[in-house]
């Protein structure tokens, strides 16, 4: 999850344009997983499952993950530091979530 979010803070930083709403942040959301999955694990799943998994077709899907790739300039490394530091940023908001 921190890689995605990763992404998804990185592509907002580069296109600030970029404004999900509530029509597409699913999609951003979706497409962010499965890069970090795609990019982190050994093993994952085709594009296929993942576009049933959130409603999509496979074509919309393989769009968005070009389109993605390219807003990060096909950039997926996430160095140890960057990582700890939004791993800081979400572990509280994690932990309250929890003490609920």
């Amino acid at each position: 999850y921190i890689l995605a979010l990763l992404y998804i803070d990185r592509a907002m930083k580069r296109h600030p344009r970029l404004v999900p709403d509530e029509q597409s942040v699913h999609r951003l959301v979706l497409c962010a997983l499965m890069l970090a999955a795609k990019f982190q694990d050994d093993t994952f799943y085709a594009n296929a499952f993942y576009a049933k998994v959130g409603g999509l077709t496979v074509k919309e899907l393989n769009k968005l993950e070009i389109t993605m790739l390219r807003m990060l300039d096909y950039r997926l490394f996430v160095n140890h530091e960057e990582f700890e530091l939004y791993h800081k940023m979400i572990s509280p908001a994690g932990a309250a979530k929890v003490m609920l």
